[in-house]
Parts: structure tokens; C-alpha cells; sequence
């Protein structure tokens, strides 16, 4: 999967695989594409060198971190004849759950965004399909709500938000794309995935919306 990192005059960058994931104990090496070139660079959660001087020339070191702990990545590219070194902001993850925990839009964000909301309501209320899974379902893998609950919030008018408010309440930090992980992994419901798609974009839940 490639990922469209920057675009300024004369220059388009791609990064494979993106997003990066690395533990603490390896490294992972990415590609860097522009202009039809590839750089390869290995990555580290442990990388802090700073720039070394060689000779008359600066070395700098393929990753940095800047003040808000974000890496950075600095390339050297030859572009018409000049080297331009691009700097890159890049987010470097331990694992996917690192990752969806980094989603900015919260479970009370989505209880505000009346579209988003209204397409919950729309795809996951009805229950009367016999294989499409719906709130009870989001309930139970996401809420761990018990049957007692459910049966309690089967008479709302909308049966998902009442789960929304329940998960808000046992996990207030909960991020859209901890809901959309569970929607598309284990609810299988992709057409409420891509809805949420036209609605709210980020790293993390790009990451599942290009899996659909």
C-alpha cells in the first residue's frame, strides 16, 4: 500500500508500506519513491542520532524526532540538477491498536456528528435481517453490554445511539476508528464503513476504509 506523503513543486513522494508499523525490539524498511527513483530507509523506534559532520558535508540521519515526538525523515533528492533535501513527517506506529488510538474524532465527537450518527441509526438499528449484523452486535463486541442492557435499550427509537452512550460510558476515550475497526473486522459491515468514509477522514481510519 502506498501513501501519498507530500506534493510540492517538482516533487510527489509515495511511502510503501505506509502506515508504519514497528515494535520496540526491530526495524521495519520502507520505499520512498519520487520522480521514479526509490530510496530505501530503515526505520527504528530507537533511532535519535543527530546530524554528523563528514568532511565538508552534512550527514543527516534518515530518521529524527521532532518536539510533539513525531518522526521526521530528511531525503536528498537530485531534481534538475540541484539537491533539495525534503523533510517529511511520517507516524510510526507499535501496532494497529497504537494506531486507532491515535484517531483525533472520540465517541463523543460521533454522538455530536448528526451525519455520522444518523448513518449508524440507519444502517445498524433495523434488526430485522437474519444475517446483518446490527447494534446488538455492536454492543456486544464493542460495549461488552449484557443481555439485561440490551433488552433495555430495544425499546429506544434509536437503539444505537443508547449502545453509543453506553460505550461513552465505559470508554469515553474510544475513537471512531476503534468503532470502525469493529465494524468492518467484526461486524463485516463495509457499507456502513464506506458511508463513515465520506464523513470523517484520518491515518487511522484510512487504514481500514482502504481494506473494505
Amino acid at each position: 500500500m502506498c501513501f501519498i506523503v507530500i506534493d510540492v513543486p517538482q516533487m510527489k513522494m509515495t511511502i510503501s508500506p505506509y502506515p508504519i508499523f514497528v515494535d520496540e525490539h526491530k526495524e521495519v524498511t520502507i520505499t520512498i519513491e519520487t520522480r521514479g527513483k526509490a530510496k530505501e530507509i530503515r526505520i527504528s523506534r530507537e533511532h535519535d542520532k543527530e546530524p554528523t559532520l563528514c568532511g565538508s558535508r552534512m550527514v543527516i540521519p534518515p530518521l529524527l524526532k521532532d518536539d510533539a515526538g513525531v518522526y521526521i525523515i530528511d531525503i536528498l533528492l537530485s531534481l534538475d540538477n540541484y539537491y533539495d533535501c525534503a523533510r517529511v513527517k511520517i507516524d510510526v506506529f507499535k501496532d494497529v491498536k497504537e494506531m486507532v488510538s491515535s484517531c483525533k474524532l472520540n465517541i463523543n465527537g460521533i454522538l455530536d456528528d448528526i451525519d455520522i450518527s444518523d448513518l449508524m441509526k440507519i444502517y445498524l438499528d433495523p434488526d430485522t435481517h437474519p444475517t446483518r449484523k446490527n447494534w446488538r452486535h455492536l454492543g456486544c463486541y464493542l460495549g461488552k453490554l449484557s443481555g439485561e442492557q440490551m433488552n433495555n435499550l430495544a425499546s429506544l427509537d434509536n437503539k444505537t445511539k443508547g449502545v453509543l452512550e453506553v460505550i461513552k460510558s465505559k470508554s469515553p476515550n474510544c475513537t471512531c476508528a476503534e468503532i470502525v475497526q469493529c465494524l468492518q473486522r467484526c461486524m463485516i459491515r463495509n457499507d456502513l464503513v464506506n458511508e463513515i468514509s465520506l464523513h470523517h477522514k484520518c491515518l487511522a481510519c484510512d487504514y481500514f476504509y482502504q481494506h473494505v
